[in-house]
Formats: structure tokens, C-alpha cells, sequence
């Protein structure tokens, strides 16, 4: 992820995997849902549950790969 700038399908996609792992989302179960991932991912001084923003996430990730990529050549 830190490296190569990965599609939003692939980002949405690891987002899934982990909202099935918290809430147990299989085919014959529909889990719990607590509220929208949109408020699970804002910071917990803010409301939200502290869950990270992987869209947000790979982004800064690519930043500092190129800052450290600037700063060394």
C-alpha cells in the first residue's frame, strides 16, 4: 500500500473485508451495524470509533514515500 497507488475498487475492497471480520457479515448472517463506516472512521475526540480511513491511509502513505523519495536524491 505504501508504494503503488492502488484502484478505489481494491480500497473499497479491503474496507469489506474488515467490516466482515468486525460484524461477522457472511453470506447467512447479516452481522450488526453499528452505524455508517463514515462515522466509524472519523476520530474518537470527534464521535466516531476511531476506525482508520484507508482511502485517506494510502494516500498519506504514497506522500511519504515521495517526500522520502525528494529528500534523499
Amino acid at each position: 500500500m505504501s508504494i503503488y497507488l492502488l484502484p478505489n475498487l481494491v480500497i473499497d475492497d479491503i474496507e469489506k473485508m474488515i467490516n466482515a471480520f468486525w460484524w461477522g457479515g457472511r453470506s447467512n448472517n447479516r452481522g450488526i451495524k453499528w452505524m455508517a463506516w463514515k462515522c466509524m472512521a472519523f476520530p474518537k475526540e470527534f464521535g466516531g470509533m476511531g476506525f482508520r480511513n484507508f482511502k485517506a491511509f494510502h494516500f498519506a502513505m504514497i506522500a511519504k514515500q515521495g517526500c522520502s523519495f525528494l529528500s534523499k536524491h
